[in-house]
């Protein structure tokens, strides 16, 4: 398993991702949608990204698949925290279970050849910061 010479560059963009994502989803008004289902897609897309970013910084699979149940578990948790925090938002089953597929999802391209692409560009990178590309 390749080393990543960035690893504090990305595990600062992941807990970014993870602010970013809390925020949004205990802010007091929720955004309009345009379509019908448009708040299930991105729940599933965030998760999608989370467990995907995380994914390839840990790389076994035992702890790819801790990070599916952790982000199942902080949607849930996101949930609960929009039913008290604010009279606009609710807990939605629906958007929870969103949320655990995005994660179910990800664990799955992780498994592909998209998986490695953080440890690719990490490579690249290294290889223009020494002066040998």
């Amino acid at each position: 398993m390749a080393r990543l010479h960035y690893r504090p560059l990305w595990l600062a963009i992941g807990y970014a991702l993870v602010a970013a994502t809390a925020w949004g989803s205990l802010t007091p008004v929720p955004p309009e949608w345009a379509f019908a289902l448009g708040d299930k897609f991105l729940h599933g897309a965030t998760y999608v990204l989370l467990t995907f970013w995380f994914g390839q910084i840990y790389r076994g699979a035992g702890a790819q698949l801790l990070l599916v149940f952790v982000f199942s578990v902080f949607g849930v948790l996101l949930e609960v925290g929009q039913a008290y925090g604010s009279a606009y938002r609710h807990f939605d089953l629906a958007d929870a279970a969103a949320s655990a597929l995005g994660a179910v999802i990800a664990w799955g391209l992780l498994r592909t050849a998209i998986g490695g692409a953080l440890t690719r560009l990490d490579g690249w990178l290294a290889e223009r910061a020494s002066g040998r590309a």
